[in-house]
C-alpha cells in the first residue's frame, strides 16, 4: 500500500474510533431489587427491560440469592421494567426509569399478591412508618378532609405486614366518620382484591363504632364473602389464625363484627362461609334483636 493510500484511509478508521466511543459514552446502567410485600428480597425472579411506551422486551435479567439484578451497556433514555416469580402474579411494569449516559439508575420493584389500586409502598404505607409519623399522617389528611386526602389515606391503611392495623389509640380524638365513608366506598365498589378487602373490613373494625348501622351491615354481608386469600401470607391478631391453613374475606369480616359487637356467635375461622351458615345467621339474628331495641328506644316519649 502506498504512503498516500495509508494516509487516505486514517480518518476513515479515525471516525470509526470516534463513532465507537461516542456510542460507548450514550449507554448507562440500570442496577435493583426485587422485594415482596414485608420488604424481604426474592431471588430468582425474572426482570425485563421494556421501552417506556410499551414493546418488545429489551432484555431480561435473573435476580440473584439476595434479589439483586443488573443491566449493563442500556442506551441513555426512558424505559419500563417489571419483574415477576411464581406464585405471584403477573404485575404491572414499573414507568418510567431514566438512564442517563455514563450513569447507573437504581430502582427496588415490589411484588404484591394484588397488584393494582389501592397502591402504595412499603414505606407510604402506615406499616411503614413509626407512631409518630403515623399520628402526623393520619392527623394530617383526616383534617384536610378532601376526597383527594381520604383516598390516599385509604391507599395508606392497606399494611404490607399483616392486616393488624390497631388504629385506635392513634385515632383518639380524631374524626374519622368521612374516612370510614370512604372505606365502605371501596368496599362497595366490589372490585378490590380478596386481601385488599379483608384489610379494608379490618380497617373499619378499628375506626367504626356498632352505632354505625351501615358498617354493621357490610360486615353481615361479607360474612358470606367466600373468596379465599393467600396462604400464609399474613397473620391476624396474635394466636388466632394458623399461617399453614386457608383462610377467606368472611374470616376477616366476622373478626371485624366481633372487635364491634363483642360476640363471636359460634363462628370457626378458617372454614368456608357455607359451612359456617348457622353462626352466620346467629349474627344476623343478634342484628335483628339490636335494631328491634334501637326501634323500641326511639318510640319511647
Amino acid at each position: 500500500m502506498s504512503r498516500f493510500a495509508s494516509l487516505a484511509a486514517l480518518p476513515v478508521f479515525l471516525a470509526v474510533v470516534v463513532c465507537a466511543v461516542g456510542a460507548e459514552a450514550q449507554t448507562g446502567t440500570v442496577c435493583g431489587m426485587v422485594v415482596e410485600e414485608s420488604q424481604t428480597q426474592v431471588a430468582e425472579a425474572e426482570v425485563q427491560l421494556l421501552p417506556a411506551g410499551g414493546g418488545d422486551v429489551l432484555a431480561r435479567a435473573t435476580t440473584n440469592e439476595r434479589g439483586e439484578f443488573c443491566f449493563e451497556n442500556v442506551l441513555a433514555g426512558s424505559y419500563s421494567i417489571g419483574a415477576g416469580r411464581k406464585p405471584w402474579p403477573e404485575q404491572p411494569t414499573k414507568c418510567c426509569i431514566t438512564v442517563d449516559a455514563g450513569g447507573t439508575t437504581s430502582v427496588k420493584i415490589e411484588l404484591e399478591y394484588e397488584p393494582g389500586e389501592p397502591r402504595a409502598s412499603f414505606e407510604e404505607s402506615l406499616d411503614g412508618l413509626g407512631p409518630d409519623d403515623r399520628r402526623a399522617v393520619l392527623e394530617g389528611l383526616l383534617v384536610a378532609g378532601d376526597t383527594q386526602s381520604l383516598h390516599e389515606l385509604a391507599r395508606r391503611l392497606v399494611p404490607k405486614r399483616s392486616v393488624a392495623i390497631e388504629l385506635g389509640r392513634l385515632t383518639r380524638g380524631l374524626e374519622t366518620r368521612r374516612l370510614v365513608d370512604e372505606l365502605i366506598r371501596w368496599l362497595e365498589r366490589g372490585y378490590l382484591p380478596p386481601l385488599k378487602t379483608a384489610r379494608f373490613l379490618h380497617a373499619l373494625g378499628e375506626l367504626g363504632t356498632p352505632e354505625d348501622d351501615r358498617i354493621i351491615a357490610l360486615l353481615l354481608r361479607k360474612l358470606t364473602d367466600g373468596r379465599r386469600l393467600p396462604p400464609g401470607n399474613y397473620v391476624t391478631w396474635a394466636g388466632l389464625y394458623d399461617p399453614t391453613r386457608q383462610y377467606y374475606v368472611s374470616d376477616e369480616a366476622l373478626l371485624a363484627l366481633t372487635k364491634l359487637s363483642g360476640k363471636d356467635f359460634n363462628y370457626e375461622l378458617g372454614r368456608p362461609p357455607h359451612t359456617n351458615q348457622r353462626a352466620i345467621e346467629n349474627a344476623r339474628e343478634w342484628w335483628r334483636q339490636e335494631l328491634a331495641k334501637k326501634s323500641e328506644r326511639e318510640r319511647r316519649p
